[in-house]
């Protein structure tokens, strides 16, 4: 399974909140582009279309993930 860097991990959480790349661009204290580019990871890395749906798959295969 891909993993997710501790960043976009952070970034993914704070999507999940509600928060829009602005906002998680100050909170994170890293520019709009750098999150952008965070999200687009975290998209390709879960095969998402969209950022909420990448968020899913991620969630999904971390709760159902093997020990």
């Amino acid at each position: 399974m891909v993993e997710l860097t501790d960043c976009e991990k952070e970034v993914c959480r704070l999507s999940a909140e509600g928060y829009e790349v602005k906002q998680i661009a100050v909170k994170l204290n890293k520019s709009e582009a750098t999150i952008k580019k965070h999200r687009s990871s975290i998209m390709r890395k879960m095969q998402g279309k969209t950022i909420i749906a990448a968020i899913v798959i991620f969630e999904t295969k971390r709760y159902t993930k093997v020990s």
